[in-house]
Order: C-alpha cells, then sequence, then structure tokens
C-alpha cells in the first residue's frame, strides 16, 4: 500500500516536473520574442 502511494507520489512529481519545465520554456521563448521584437 504504502510502496504503490509513494511510486504513484514520485511519477506524479515527474509529471509536474516536465510540466514545469515545458510551461518555463514557452515563457522563455515569449519573452524572448517581447525582447527581440
Amino acid at each position: 500500500m504504502m510502496e504503490a502511494f509513494m511510486t504513484g507520489l514520485s511519477s506524479s512529481i515527474l509529471n509536474l516536473q516536465s510540466l514545469v519545465v515545458s510551461v518555463a520554456s514557452v515563457m522563455a521563448d515569449t519573452v524572448l520574442t517581447l525582447i527581440w521584437y
């Protein structure tokens, strides 16, 4: 029970991490575009 919970928790943390990374890259692209043009 506890192991399954920890596995689910770590996988959701990984999903959240990748989501944050993708959002951050999109924001960086937007900021660079606004600065550049």
